[in-house]
């Protein structure tokens, strides 16, 4: 009897066994994509609601537009007090109908554990424990929008056993494309992705641990008197609405603190994630966030993409344009796409744009651009909803492709216009489609944005214009580089160089760039504005007693004027697409750089200073700006025909000066010894210019040498004894070595 039961049990396990479409990550040329079952597959989801009430009762008519639309999948989304309403009693009944239904209509799912958890808690989960255990709490302990804390034991506790018991319940369905477990995890939209739970600080005082060797070495950084780590404490002022003033005294212990809020969410995920791939080794898991936060608080760090992403298979980009912006959508697929350096690929995690309502126009705007930049999957959002919480403008009945009362909005037909005219039949074509070529590259300042605050939208919007000048006006598409790879040297050293305007105040960041830069040949393209902690009317920036732009690179500077201003700056010369005399007026500061050996002046302002120049440093060079950035820029009607041109003329000089130099090299490395008899005692010089030399034996002992440029052809060496010698000869832009034998 016990072999039958066996037996039984092994055929249904091989049965349930067979239903798995495993899931993995490939790659199409160098673009990533996921595999199901080893073929590519572009997921085109919507976001579904299906186990809410208003959905209860119309699963089949929804699955039937769902698939008018031209979808081939929902990202399905399941709140924690759907599945377990009673602490530790797991309930899928609901779900598996629902799963049933979708597999039997061909419909892929990723599955979405809460879109955020702190609105769908179960009410025994709120009951057990307090507020104090559970909730993000400000400086002074009060919570603003009951956001649990990523910190919180029992919440991480109940929340992993939710989510695993449900991975391990559906991992063998065939519908399963993808897991969600926690989508957008930022604690809120204002002042509060400062957590000052009791156990985000206990979490903080660990961590901190592994920053600093020693409780000395971190009162030296935060200029605090901590007796040991166990007495550490957050930093606990609240920044003004002007934080950009804070004192140099404060930001280390400030900025660590801000970090730490980023990292405790990423362990949070990250080790949830870990769990679930033990239970589920079949499929893949996403994360989505809208990681470019807006506002006052912006530059927070706790929503960075290169630590929030980096624990995720698929990396899912929400976005939500205004329709003017739809086209720059494509820009932060690139973004992503090779920050990750092509090894995860990249969806619209979620997507619609700012009235929920999106044309076609829009949708291609949107779409049509990430695809043609490495995007594989989308998930529209959404399909239908109620404002149940109120009619906020950004509710959930806000996007949706139906109204409350379930009626098609113009929204439906749209998208489905949309998906017939572009994405049906072309499925092939958009997953095989090669990756742009990138030919610039794009710096993006993690460490040095926190300590030099500058917003998220400078920085993305930085590389946005550099992407769409590039790519779109000039086909230069422009990659992006992390600090992390640049120090390691993990990058093509060999494309220009785009960083944003800040000091380098992350010291590797800084000596890494200038040691690429000197000896590597790295081309660099800065602009003056870093920002108004740097700069402003009443103080400049000083190293060592020197009135300096930038300490690492060493540019200095003469004058600062910022804010608007009616300044114009004229070019001197012709600048390969820019002609002489063109003259351009800058939306904002006027920087002016001081003049060295080194500096090339391309532009000058109307008072005379040096606007824009190029300085040689080693084997490389720094083109610099004395103003914002290309979309700052305010020429009029010819604005982005300069800033395009701008570009292009840069990256023309940067090719042209990368093949002198490579014909120099290839000319020095033709040069061999000769071997010549000097009967007079006369060496006949053959390099042009000034040179400077130095004779000697083989065995390096010095016997004649000149340190004084020299311009006579002839060289007297009339004191050689006899023998076999060696002379080097060194110009400023040539060299010759040869052996001289002395009869």
């Amino acid at each position: 009897m016990k072999l039958f039961y066996l037996l039984i049990f092994l055929i249904l396990s091989n049965f349930l066994q067979a239903q798995v479409r495993p899931t993995t990550i490939g790659k199409i040329g160098d673009k990533p994509v996921v595999l199901r079952d080893g073929d590519p597959i572009l997921f085109k989801g919507i976001q579904y609601w299906g186990l809410d009430d208003w959905n209860t009762g119309y699963w089949e008519e929804d699955i039937k537009n769902i698939k008018k639309l031209g979808l081939n999948g929902v990202r399905l989304n399941i709140a924690w007090d759907h599945i377990e309403a009673q602490e530790g009693v797991f309930t899928f009944d609901q779900l598996d109908g629902l799963l049933d239904l979708l597999e039997k209509n061909d419909l892929t799912v990723v599955l979405q554990f809460n879109q955020s958890a702190h609105e769908w808690k179960p009410s025994w989960f709120e009951q057990k424990y307090s507020s104090k255990e559970l909730l993000v709490k400000d400086v002074v302990g009060k919570h603003q929008y009951g956001r649990l804390s990523f910190s919180s034991v029992p919440y991480k506790k109940h929340y992993y056993n939710y989510v695993r018991n449900t991975v391990a319940h559906v991992k063998n369905r065939s519908s399963i494309i993808a897991y969600s477990v926690y989508t957008e995890p930022h604690f809120a939209d204002k002042e509060q992705w400062l957590d000052y739970n009791k156990y985000n600080r206990q979490g903080f005082r660990t961590w901190i641990k592994t920053r600093y060797e020693s409780i000395d070495q971190l009162n030296e950084a935060w200029n605090t008197t901590f007796g040991s780590f166990d007495k550490v404490e957050p930093y606990k002022k609240t920044p003004e609405s002007d934080w950009t003033q804070m004192p140099d005294s404060e930001r280390k212990h400030f900025a660590d603190w801000n970090l730490w809020n980023c990292v405790a969410k990423a362990d949070f995920i990250s080790g949830l994630i870990s769990d679930c791939k033990k239970i589920d080794k079949n499929h893949l898991f996403t994360q989505n966030m809208m990681w470019k936060w807006s506002g006052k608080y912006g530059v927070n760090v706790a929503l960075d993409p290169e630590i929030n992403y980096d624990y995720a298979d698929i990396i899912g980009i929400n976005v939500y344009p205004y329709p003017k912006n739809a086209y720059k959508v494509g820009a932060s697929v690139n973004f992503i796409r090779s920050m990750f350096q092509n090894e995860k690929p990249v969806w619209l995690g979620e997507f619609s744009i700012k009235s929920g309502n999106p044309t076609e126009e829009d949708l291609s705007d949107m779409l049509s651009g990430a695809f043609e930049v490495g995007c594989t999957g989308f998930v529209y959002f959404t399909y239908n909803g109620q404002a149940e919480k109120g009619g906020e403008e950004y509710g959930i009945e806000h996007y949706g492709v139906l109204d409350r009362n379930r009626k098609k909005k113009d929204a439906f037909y749209e998208l489905q216009n949309y998906m017939k005219t572009e994405v049906e039949g072309n499925e092939d074509e958009i997953l095989n489609a090669p990756l742009p070529e990138p030919m610039l590259n794009v710096l993006w300042p993690q460490m040095n944005k926190i300590y030099t605050y500058l917003q998220e939208d400078f920085n993305l919007n930085l590389y946005v214009s550099a992407f769409n000048y590039g790519n779109i006006d000039n086909d230069l598409p422009v990659n992006v580089i992390t600090e992390k790879q640049l120090i390691n040297g993990d990058y093509d050293k060999s494309l220009p160089l785009l960083v944003p305007p800040m000091p380098m105040t992350h010291k590797k960041v800084g000596n890494t760039l200038k040691k690429h830069i000197k000896n590597d040949g790295l081309h660099v393209f800065v602009a003056g504005r870093f920002n108004q902690y740097t700069f402003s009317n009443q103080q400049e920036v000083q190293n060592k007693g020197v009135r300096r732009l930038d300490s690492n690179l060493g540019l200095a500077f003469q004058t600062l004027v910022e804010g608007t201003n009616k300044h114009k700056l004229t070019f001197q010369k012709d600048f390969y697409s820019i002609r002489a005399k063109s003259s351009y007026t800058p939306k904002n500061d006027q920087i002016s750089l001081s003049p060295t050996d080194d500096l090339e002046v391309l532009a000058t302002w109307d008072n005379g200073g040096i606007a824009i120049g190029i300085q040689t440093l080693g084997q490389g060079d720094i083109f610099y700006i004395g103003s914002h950035y290309f979309n700052l820029l305010d020429v009029g009607s010819n604005k982005r025909a300069f800033n395009a041109s701008i570009l292009k003329s840069y990256y023309e000089y940067t090719k042209a000066r990368d093949q002198v130099t490579s014909i120099d090299k290839f000319k020095k490395k033709k040069k061999k010894k000769r071997l010549i008899r000097l009967y007079d005692k006369k060496y006949k010089v053959e390099i042009s210019g000034k040179y400077t030399y130095q004779v000697m034996t083989y065995e390096g002992r010095m016997f004649q040498a000149e340190d004084v440029p020299q311009q006579d052809p002839i060289i007297d060496l009339h004191d050689l004894p006899s023998g076999e010698f060696i002379i080097k000869i060194k110009a400023s832009s040539d060299h010759q070595t040869d052996i001289i034998v002395i009869p």
